[in-house]
């Protein structure tokens, strides 16, 4: 779904340009003529010209339509002006007054076009960049694909199954990469991913991949965060190496279970963690690949790690500070 900047939706709520010359000065008198009929109404409040009452409408006029209309009811504002005078008392003064009058109206007629034609400029220069956006977002998530593809057909090619083995994890940190693409917000203009939506479909996908007969049940609560697209990869990664190896380890035997990932925003810090009910954390944990990779991540975030026996299981939590939160939009 799109979402439009204040911008465009002002300008949704002006008329498209160029509109047929008669409905644009037909406008442009109807409101100076209403503009005119206050004008009588306030009398002297108005000042002794009364000049302040036609602002509006050709400021209006430039803005809605274009130039033209603007010059349009300027002059007919000049007429109304004038029919209302006593041209035998003062004539210099009048002219003085009116001529006046004219140059400031044709002024605010060229920056009222200048800013609907700024506007314009803007929305089409945003869009340009969105599409740009886009398009890149498209290349680098088919460049992703492709390198997880071949990595996959050579993992196949592998007789070794520790070599196999580190070729698929790679294809699941790859297709985490990818995941962060598909549910970037890019026509939002913040180009921030649901964290929600991004690890619920992440571990559906690592349970569907990795369970196989096993009745192991994955369940995934997260607040609704919408985090940048640096923070979300690196939150994606974390997740997928700790589920990854909840399931390759916490469950030996066939044995069923549960993982639960939960994601929560308490004031200015997220807590991430990762629980099962299987074995129980290991006493001696030999730190490969997947564990320094975590550990990194959680370093580059400046975050913190800690791992705990449950009367059930493991539960791994990882706190990370997030600093200039937007917490009416929940952005990070």
């Amino acid at each position: 779904m799109i979402a439009y900047t204040r911008v465009e939706k002002l300008l949704q709520l002006l008329p498209v340009r160029p509109q047929p010359l008669l409905l644009r000065y037909g406008a442009a008198a109807i409101l100076v003529l209403l503009f005119f009929i206050f004008h009588l109404g306030v009398g002297p409040a108005a000042g002794e010209y009364g000049f302040i009452v036609y602002i509006p409408p050709i400021l209006l006029t430039s803005i809605l339509f274009d130039r033209g209309s603007g010059f349009f009811a300027t002059a007919l504002s000049v007429i109304l002006l004038g029919s209302g005078l006593d041209w035998a008392g003062d004539l210099a003064h009048h002219l003085s007054a009116l001529t006046l009058f004219v140059v400031v109206a044709a002024f605010i007629v060229i920056v009222g076009e200048g800013m609907r034609t700024a506007w314009e400029r803007e929305v089409r220069a945003q869009q340009a960049a969105e599409l740009l956006l886009e398009e890149q977002d498209h290349r680098i998530k088919n460049e992703l694909g492709i390198a997880s593809s071949l990595i996959t057909l050579q993992a196949k090619a592998q007789s070794n199954d520790e070599v196999r083995s580190a070729l698929e994890q790679a294809v699941a940190r790859l297709n985490v990469l990818a995941k962060s693409h598909d549910h970037l917000r890019i026509r939002t203009g913040d180009h921030v991913t649901d964290m929600q939506e991004y690890l619920g479909e992440l571990c559906r996908q690592l349970g569907d991949a990795l369970r196989g007969t096993r009745p192991i049940a994955i369940t995934v609560d997260a607040d609704h965060v919408a985090a940048r697209g640096h923070l979300a990869t690196r939150i994606g990664l974390i997740v997928n190496e700790l589920v990854v190896n909840a399931l390759k380890h916490a469950f030996p035997d066939d044995r069923a279970g549960a993982i639960y990932v939960k994601l929560e925003r308490i004031q200015s810090e997220l807590t991430l963690t990762i629980e099962d009910d299987g074995v129980g954390c290991p006493e001696d944990v030999k730190e490969g690949l997947g564990s320094r990779l975590t550990r990194l991540l959680v370093q580059e975030l400046k975050g913190t790690i800690t791992r705990n026996d449950t009367p059930n299981g493991c539960r791994i939590t990882i706190t990370i500070p997030t600093n200039g939160l937007d917490r009416e939009a929940n952005r990070i």
